[in-house]
């Protein structure tokens, strides 16, 4: 069975985009749902492209109903650069789903390192991959 995984974004920077989508290029065999909308969404379609990946990527725009997208997911990843309060983090946390998240703003203190998800070092496509 192939593993899904869910992240969610504005899609305004590509260098937080850059680290979930070249996460999802070291994961042979698992497709990545990517939600939200923003100037960057086009730059990170070509980079999944580059990557070779733009066949398990799927850009899913505006979703109403993020927590049925959640419970189908293996795992949520948040790869922010900066973060305040993140409601992708607390929506997964409150349903169960695994967290693999940039050690940004607040996340930590919603999730634990090691006991409800992993926090990396933001920018870390290596760490954000091993997740």
């Amino acid at each position: 069975m192939q593993e899904v995984i869910a992240g969610a974004s504005s899609l305004v920077s590509t260098a937080s985009g850059f680290s979930g989508i070249s996460g999802c290029s070291f994961l042979s065999g698992a497709s990545c749902a990517c939600t939200g909308i923003g100037p960057e969404k086009e730059a990170l379609q070509r980079l999944s492209s580059e990557l070779g990946v733009s066949e398990r990527v799927e850009f899913l725009d505006f979703v109403s109903d993020m927590p049925a997208l959640y419970r189908g997911a293996d795992v949520v990843v948040q790869s922010s650069l900066t973060e305040g309060m993140p409601n992708v983090i607390l929506e997964a946390a409150a349903l169960g789903v695994p967290v693999v998240a940039t050690d940004v703003g607040g996340t930590a203190e919603i999730v634990r390192d090691g006991a409800n998800a992993r926090l990396v070092q933001a920018g870390s496509v290596a760490q954000l991959s091993e997740g």
